[in-house]
């Protein structure tokens, strides 16, 4: 209900006996009191609509079926795999590597590179976005300082959306 419905409402509540016309006390303070009431309203409206499960969605909805049920949703897990890694320098944990298509991978663990060696990297994006084909991981946003080349050699997986 808007404001002045809740004002008309109020008005038509109170007694004729009352001089109801703006600038008069009964006016002013019954508008001033409906523009709360309306506000109370939609918050009320807002709790009432919570009670019913069909109208949850995300951290409403778990709280609502976890302690009724004991089933959690599935939370969403990111994508992940090895990079091999061509030059002589070491990868900090936290480097980044990147697809053509921009999507970002974290080194996991620090590893010291002498020719060739793995990588394990992990997605910075959660969900199916960081699934990844074999050879697609092949960029560096930011160089490392004696590293030639990188390249997945194996599909980059792993990697699953919330559950709805």
């Amino acid at each position: 209900m808007s404001a002045n419905e809740v004002l008309d409402s109020l008005l038509d509540a109170m007694p004729d006996s009352y001089q109801k016309t703006i600038g008069f006390p009964t006016y002013d303070l019954l508008a001033a009191v409906s523009l709360r009431l309306a506000e109370t309203d939609a918050v009320i409206e807002d709790a009432r609509a919570a009670l019913d499960p069909e109208n949850l969605t995300g951290g409403e909805l778990d709280r609502y079926i976890y302690p009724r049920s004991g089933i959690a949703r599935k939370a969403a897990t990111f994508a992940g795999g090895v990079l091999t890694v061509k030059g002589t320098g070491t990868i900090e944990q936290g480097t980044l590597f990147e697809s053509e298509g921009g999507v970002q991978f974290a080194a996991a663990e620090t590893v010291a590179i002498d020719g060739t060696g793995e990588v394990p990297v992990t997605c910075r994006a959660d969900g199916t976005a960081g699934n990844l084909p074999a050879h697609s991981v092949t960029q560096m946003p930011v160089t490392v300082q004696g590293i030639t080349g990188c390249d997945n050699e194996a599909e980059m997986s792993g990697g699953y959306a919330e559950e709805t």
